[in-house]
């Protein structure tokens, strides 16, 4: 079997303070903070948009810092931290939306507020090969016609369920109807969706037949592996991507900050994460790595000239 690629971080390191300073462009507008710490988690939509946002915000004057976080409660435990008057703390998560509220408000603990939030809706899908996702099908439908859950849940028992712990509420709303039809898998779990997660999931996609991976709907290894889907409870809950804060920042570093998350719809998601995995794939090719694969997608997003990017097109015309 094909082993996952691995790579060697190039800016962030897995330890619980690991640091990055970054250059970027921005948008010319003054910012009194003199330095940024940006904290996240190691998901890999989080960190792709942390390095986005320090990019963008760089050319102001501010240094910019983005430290890992292992999981969310360590996230928001350190934003609660004091920080001098010259600096700002911000967070970049995916948080739960919050089902009881107007709008798309997201969950987080009392002490925090939403800085900024991206339009993008963050639902958990049931990613499969096209042959294993028809033949479910014809499972759930000879389960229906029958009126005997037997064949859909002696088929669901045969399929291997991946599922990153992440996932697992909004995977068992997505599941409600499944289940009440007799599928109850049992899940081979993993940790948040990093770049080594990501890679094994798309080598078992590819490798291993009846696997069923629970991922997010911008993950770009399912259109990348032309994957299809099985069908879910669409009225299950959703997470959005969003900047938090435990104290208010300047407007400047805020409207800095929201220019960013503010174009991150489900395209632009897929296609930043896109970048992202390519840029490590490509780790030996010092012309393309993830600071310059970030600094493309901005460019993309016409939020910085494309003249200050190198064209990293892998076409051959």
């Amino acid at each position: 079997m094909k082993q996952p690629v691995r790579y060697a971080p190039r800016f962030l390191v897995p330890a619980a303070l690991a640091a990055v300073l970054l250059t970027g462009c921005g948008s010319g507008e003054s910012i009194e903070a003199k330095q940024l710490t940006i904290i996240t988690s190691e998901a890999v939509l989080d960190q792709a948009t942390s390095m986005a946002i320090a990019h963008y915000v760089q050319d102001q004057g501010t240094e910019v810092e983005i430290q890992q976080r292992s999981d969310y409660d360590d996230v928001f435990d350190d934003l609660e931290q004091q920080t001098p008057a010259d600096q700002a703390q911000i967070g970049v998560v995916t948080a739960r939306q919050d089902t009881t509220a107007n709008g798309q408000a997201i969950l987080l603990p009392e002490q925090l507020q939403t800085v900024s939030q991206a339009p993008v809706e963050l639902r958990t899908i049931a990613a499969a090969s096209t042959i294993t996702a028809t033949q479910f099908d014809q499972a759930q439908q000879q389960s229906a016609k029958d009126k005997d859950a037997q064949a859909l849940e002696t088929h669901c028992d045969q399929l291997t369920w991946i599922l990153p712990e992440a996932l697992a509420d909004e995977a068992d709303e997505a599941m409600t109807e499944l289940t009440d039809q007799g599928c109850e898998p049992e899940y081979e779990t993993t940790g948040l969706v990093d770049i080594d997660t990501y890679n094994d999931i798309a080598t078992r996609m590819t490798a291993e037949s009846n696997t069923v991976a629970m991922l997010h709907n911008v993950a770009p290894v399912i259109s990348d592996l032309g994957l299809d889907t099985l069908e879910l409870d669409n009225d299950a809950g959703s997470s959005s991507l969003a900047v938090i804060s435990h104290t208010d920042i300047e407007d400047a570093l805020e409207r800095e900050i929201s220019a960013v998350v503010e174009v991150i719809d489900a395209e632009a998601a897929t296609e930043l994460l896109r970048g992202y995995h390519d840029a490590y794939a490509s780790e030996s090719d010092l012309d393309y790595d993830v600071d310059t694969a970030v600094a493309y997608w901005l460019a993309q997003q016409d939020l910085i000239d494309t003249d200050t990017v190198a064209d990293m097109s892998t076409d051959s015309d």
